[in-house]
């Protein structure tokens, strides 16, 4: 709606985002703005800077996991990578194994 606010710590970001997903809905297709016209299957895993995993049954849970790892670990860094195969299911009801990072390149290409 325009309005501006100020976000000065986690806490606040998180009623934030909280705030929107109430407002638009929480849309497996919707991740941070950007438009996507397939959905992950779950779960899904995340390898983490140590070497660890990071392993959620949905969005919610696999944020979870991350951002207690890296509130555990403030100093890192490096992004988490995500753990293949995994399986997207298209708008369409198609379901596509993907296995590195080139195929997924390809899916977020197929919605453009």
């Amino acid at each position: 709606d325009g309005e501006t606010v100020v976000v000065n710590n986690d806490e606040e970001m998180e009623r934030v985002y909280k705030a929107c997903k109430e407002e638009w809905g929480d849309d497996d297709k919707e991740e941070w703005g950007d438009k996507k016209c397939f959905e992950f299957v779950y779960p899904l895993t995340y390898i983490l800077p140590d070497g660890t995993t990071a392993t959620g049954n949905n969005r919610e849970e696999l944020r979870s996991a991350v951002k207690d790892w890296y509130t555990a670990h403030p100093d890192s860094k490096e992004e988490p990578i995500l753990q293949y195969p995994v399986s997207v299911v298209f708008e369409d009801g198609e379901t596509v194994v993907v296995n590195n990072d080139e195929e997924m390149e390809r899916v977020y290409k197929r919605c453009e």
